[in-house]
């Protein structure tokens, strides 16, 4: 399943290479996820400093996943083949549907 908010990150040339960095590697998306994840529950919180540290609770991810290779196409290209329509066939193939409309 793919969330719309990742096809408009994906496609996003503020954020589309940041995006396509992540295809291959997993540990970098990870690592972002959890900053991102942090300043996210800070916020409107007047003490973030009284939060309580329950990280030790959760459990260890699965190993990681082996994908075959994926082609990385630039920030650039991608805003063009959206606005040009040639997005839709010009991406690598995936198990997922498209986001693309």
């Amino acid at each position: 399943m793919r969330l719309q908010s990742d096809f408009a990150l994906a496609r996003d040339p503020r954020t589309a290479c940041v995006w396509q960095s992540f295809i291959n590697e997993q540990e970098l998306m990870q690592n972002a996820f959890v900053e991102a994840i942090d300043k996210m529950s800070r916020i409107g919180l007047a003490h973030p400093e009284k939060l309580v540290d329950c990280s030790i609770v959760v459990p260890q991810p699965a190993a990681k996943v082996t994908k075959p290779e994926a082609r990385h196409v630039p920030g650039d290209e991608i805003f063009q083949r959206c606005s040009t329509g040639l997005l839709r066939c010009s991406l690598p193939k995936s198990r997922y549907r498209s986001g693309c409309h």
